[in-house]
């Protein structure tokens, strides 16, 4: 009975060792988790602000085409004024 007995306290002295490293791998994973709920967060924060910044960069591109187009009405009136000019002025 003492053999048994002791083999029953040396499982139970080894599956309490099992919880308490169970139980210390557990808390080293919350922490892992923590940590990536974190970095997630600022992943996130970074993607919006990614959005945000390639919206804006659309806008700027299309403004840019817009004043491309404008520049050359500019110039190509400018270009006809002096050229219906040109012939005035030799004569």
């Amino acid at each position: 009975m003492d053999i048994v007995l002791k083999k029953l306290e040396e499982r139970i002295e080894q599956m309490i060792e099992a919880h308490e490293k169970a139980k210390a791998r557990e808390t080293e994973l919350m922490h892992t988790v923590e940590g990536l709920e974190k970095t997630i967060g600022e992943l996130e924060g970074r993607l919006k602000e990614g959005a945000g910044l390639a919206d804006r960069t659309a806008d700027l591109e299309r403004q840019k085409l817009e004043l491309a187009e404008r520049l050359e009405s500019v110039i190509s009136k400018i270009d006809t004024v002096l050229e219906t000019k040109s012939p005035s002025d030799e004569a």
